[in-house]
């Protein structure tokens, strides 16, 4: 069940603890693709849609595909139609490919933006 790990890390993040600094920053001083995230859903958590977006634009699209993730983990007997209705989804859309590519996009060229400005 591993679509409840998120909750372990996202609940002391919700509360305004912070478990770990993350690796790439620490050892880059830039923000990797991610940097945000964590924090970015804790935000939406307590209902600060404008703060989640700040932290990450893509806080929200990330966070409805894990609430589709639980809903399959949870409502097993509607296994079947929460595939059905997905798979409709992402036949006339690649929803999923476009928000990861995009996502990582977005965050390559922030922690390109980063390392240029720290070594300039």
């Amino acid at each position: 069940m591993a679509v409840w790990l998120p909750l372990a890390i996202l609940v002391p993040f919700a509360l305004g603890f912070s478990l770990w600094t993350c690796p790439i920053m620490g050892a880059t001083g830039c923000r990797c693709p991610g940097c945000g995230m964590t924090r970015g859903v804790a935000a939406l958590g307590r209902g600060d849609f404008a703060g989640s977006f700040a932290l990450h634009p893509f806080t929200l699209a990330f966070a409805a595909g894990w609430l589709v993730l639980v809903a399959y983990e949870l409502f097993a007997p509607r296994r079947s139609a929460i595939e059905s209705a997905v798979s409709r989804v992402e036949r006339r859309l690649p929803v999923s490919t476009v928000v990861l590519g995009a996502s990582l996009v977005f965050g390559i060229a922030r922690f390109v933006t980063d390392a240029v400005a720290a070594i300039g």
